[in-house]
């Protein structure tokens, strides 16, 4: 079976088979992740929607080596996929980096935003010195990448915490939202 075999399947596994199987899948498109961007973009907007219908909270706390090596794949799927379009791209207009931390998981994250070269890196762990950290719900700061939690929103509700300034949250959300919105669209297509 190959890669893009392997990915369509995962779409259609409960939340319990995603956590027994994924390491397996993880395991082969290791290294490959920009070949199989070029071969199937539409499976990286599936696969932040799939990220939407799983218990983010649950699944990071029952199998957190995998929970984060997912991040680590998703964000990379998602560099790669803003790399190989202008559209997604031209919207990185600012500098910023935010750590996440899931207050319910041992859930950690981070995102680097580059205006020069119009990229978002992001993946698992911290990183020193960011411009914002955030702080909350795992399914909550799983949204905010997958696009279906608003930050503006959700943080005016009180779905999270942010410490750092709020401009530079603001800026941010103003560069991720067309990033989500299109990621959607091209689910949608």
């Amino acid at each position: 079976m190959d890669v893009t075999e392997m990915v369509s399947e995962y779409f259609e596994m409960s939340d319990d088979e995603l956590k027994e199987n994924l390491p397996d899948l993880l395991d082969t498109v290791e290294g490959n992740v920009d070949s199989l961007v070029e071969e199937r973009e539409d499976d990286v907007p599936r696969l932040l929607r799939r990220l939407d219908s799983t218990d983010v909270e649950e699944f990071a706390n029952d199998a957190p080596e995998v929970a984060e090596r997912f991040q680590d794949f998703l964000w990379e799927a998602t560099s790669a996929l803003i790399a190989r379009n202008d559209d997604l791209a031209e919207n990185i207009t600012v500098d910023a980096t935010v750590n996440f931390e899931a207050d319910d998981s041992p859930m950690q994250g981070h995102l680097e935003v580059d205006a020069d070269s119009q990229s978002i890196t992001g993946g698992s762990g911290t990183i020193n010195d960011a411009d914002l950290q955030v702080t909350g719900p795992s399914n909550v700061l799983a949204g905010m990448l997958t696009g279906s939690t608003d930050p503006v929103q959700g943080f005016m509700a009180g779905e999270f915490e942010m410490d750092g300034e709020v401009d530079k949250g603001m800026e941010l959300a103003q560069v991720m939202t067309p990033i989500n919105q299109k990621l959607a669209s091209l689910d949608e297509e």
